[in-house]
């Protein structure tokens, strides 16, 4: 018996050494920094509590979420919001939109955001990712909005509440009543949402909703986070943070998922945008986890960007675009391209526009 429990306690501390020491080597201390842009930029003025997602219409207009709190970033006076900007007129910077209508959530932390476009009737919805980290909200849920562009209002058409739908991040819109969702991870708070992160526990999941009813159809991550879709609707895209890479899924039905390919990207991936007209991804992510997690005060990290090319037999091309130490960018979480430019986001700090010249 004693024996047994000797191997027992080896085989535990084995593989907790083994998790920590994959947590260590997550955190990317080791890495070099080399601070480059693909061309002119500035920050946008009016972002000053984050920019964690982007959504952009085919015209070029993109809703913001900013003034996220989380366990590790919840300061007093912070408050959850919507901004927009116009790429076609991007000197004009952004502006916060007001959210209207009697059943408009009392309690909004925005992280994860998609729009979904009426090409006929010109009708835009804006699927909002509303996360409860602390449980003062009422539980997680996704926010549903029309876009009224004449008096730059939205207005609440209801909150989708889901056993299903307990961590949500990351959303990708598939029509005016389905998406697919990520959850990070599987505990929202506390030790037990700490020891999560830090043993890169595989907790992560997708699932998606039908209108109904929220079904898992993939999971096994390492903090599942950004979601997208190419262009066909024939693969969904996945980042798995702490795995710091890409799943790339065949979609065989909307719940059977088939995994084609694991793109590995040495960094901890966050959103992932396709540029509609190619199929290509861009990709923020956080390049030195250490510093975003260690570093003090709510804007931290280094900013990169990543792009992803693809072509025959999901062969693809993966360049780096952007990358900063802190010195413009803390951090990046989100990067998406409009006609030659870029808008570069990040969790809790600010947003920079940047003319693509060459990467």
């Amino acid at each position: 018996m004693e024996t047994m429990r000797k191997v027992i306690t080896a085989l535990l501390l084995a593989a907790l050494t083994h998790r920590l020491t994959k947590f260590i080597i997550a955190l990317g201390m080791h890495k070099p920094i080399y601070n480059h842009t693909p061309g002119p930029n500035h920050l946008v003025p009016g972002i000053v509590n984050g920019s964690e997602d982007i959504a952009t219409t085919s015209s070029g207009f993109a809703f913001i979420s900013s003034g996220l709190r989380t366990m590790l970033n919840n300061e007093e006076g912070v408050t959850g919001k919507i901004m927009t900007f116009d790429f076609s007129h991007h000197d004009d910077g952004v502006r916060e939109i007001e959210l209207v209508g009697e059943s408009s959530p009392k309690s909004f932390n925005p992280i994860g955001l998609d729009v979904w476009e009426d090409k006929e009737t010109g009708k835009v919805l804006l699927f909002v990712v509303n996360r409860d980290f602390d449980g003062s909200g009422g539980g997680s849920a996704i926010e549903v909005f029309e876009f009224n562009k004449e008096t730059h209002q939205l207005i609440h058409q209801k909150s989708i509440h889901h056993p299903n739908i307990y961590c949500p991040n990351g959303i990708v819109v598939i029509s005016e009543n389905t998406f697919y969702i990520t959850n990070d991870g599987y505990f929202n708070e506390g030790v037990l949402r700490f020891l999560e992160i830090v043993l890169l526990l595989p907790t992560g999941s997708v699932m998606y909703y039908d209108g109904k009813d929220a079904i898992k159809v993939a999971d096994g991550f390492g903090m599942a986070n950004g979601i997208n879709i190419s262009p066909d609707k024939q693969y969904l895209y996945v980042a798995s943070t702490f795995e710091q890479h890409i799943r790339v899924y065949h979609l065989l039905t909307e719940t059977k998922l088939q995994l084609k390919k694991l793109i590995p990207v040495a960094s901890l991936v966050d959103n992932i945008k396709v540029q509609e007209d190619t199929g290509d991804l861009w990709i923020g992510a956080n390049y030195n986890g250490y510093k975003f997690i260690f570093d003090e005060g709510r804007a931290k990290g280094v900013a990169q960007v990543l792009w992803i090319h693809f072509s025959d037999n999901l062969d693809y091309n993966l360049k780096e675009v952007l990358m900063d130490d802190g010195k413009i960018l803390q951090g990046s979480s989100v990067a998406t391209y409009y006609h030659g430019n870029l808008l570069v986001g990040t969790a809790n700090g600010k947003m920079l526009f940047c003319e693509v010249l060459a990467f």
